[in-house]
């Protein structure tokens, strides 16, 4: 789908986005594209702690009711925590290092929870995963801004799309995977899954195409600076020639 077909749709259902500037509607679809499959990944592992973790416990580590409220409590503790203290972290180590610090705290809250052998260390692994999850999806929100700064809402929106795609493929694959094998099963793919978010995260770094275009073309600067030199003032009075 196209912008214009995207701010279409928009107007259709009495949306209020801005058209990007002149320009930067490649931009626009270059984020979303890069972006989409980080969002997709950490949405879908998000809605597998919010939707499964009770059914984890009960089931495979055959825990009680109460018990089974505990992971979900700690998995949105260590998120709230997360948000709070992960803009300190962006500026201090950049965004780029702070999503792969998140990636791999979450692969390790997934292994936890795989090789759990009671209820406690289950708990304890949501609670780990919450803490890894909760830098991402702000970060993905921030590129978004950071490309298109003429149309901040426009970029924020079409990037949020991606959350629902997340939430209508995460829950499905690991109640599929949960009933045909097992529960611990799942846990291995979302595991295996979550370390693939790695090769997509470098991308947050990377420049917007329109930027790189500018700043890789010399002939370009040349020629501003030539136009914008002042012009050399002429005399206009007489020269006489001796003899």
């Amino acid at each position: 789908m196209t912008g214009h077909q995207l701010r279409a749709a928009d107007r259709e259902f009495g949306g209020s986005a801005v058209d990007p500037p002149p320009g930067t509607e490649g931009a626009l679809v270059a984020c979303a594209c890069r972006g989409c499959r980080t969002l997709k990944a950490r949405t879908g592992f998000d809605s597998t702690a919010t939707n499964w973790s009770a059914k984890f416990l009960e089931d495979t580590l055959h825990s009680s009711e109460a018990m089974a409220t505990v992971p979900y409590a700690l998995y949105m503790t260590a998120t709230l925590v997360g948000r709070g203290l992960g803009d300190g972290w962006v500026q201090r180590w950049g965004a780029v290092a702070v999503v792969r610090a998140g990636v791999l705290l979450s692969a390790v809250g997934f292994a936890v929870i795989t090789a759990a052998p009671e209820p406690v260390t289950g708990a304890f692994g949501f609670g780990v995963l919450g803490a890894g999850l909760s830098v991402i999806m702000p970060q993905l929100f921030v590129v978004g801004a950071r490309r298109l700064p003429g149309a901040v809402d426009t970029a924020v929106a079409r990037v949020n799309l991606f959350n629902y795609v997340g939430f209508l493929i995460g829950p499905p694959l690991v109640g599929a995977v949960g009933a045909g094998v097992s529960y611990r099963a799942a846990m291995c793919v979302t595991l295996l899954l979550v370390l693939g978010v790695l090769l997509v995260a470098g991308t947050l770094a990377r420049p917007d195409p329109a930027g790189s275009t500018a700043e890789s073309d010399p002939t370009a600067e040349s020629d501003s600076g030539a136009a914008s030199a002042p012009p050399v003032p002429r005399s206009d009075t007489p020269q006489t020639t001796a003899g």
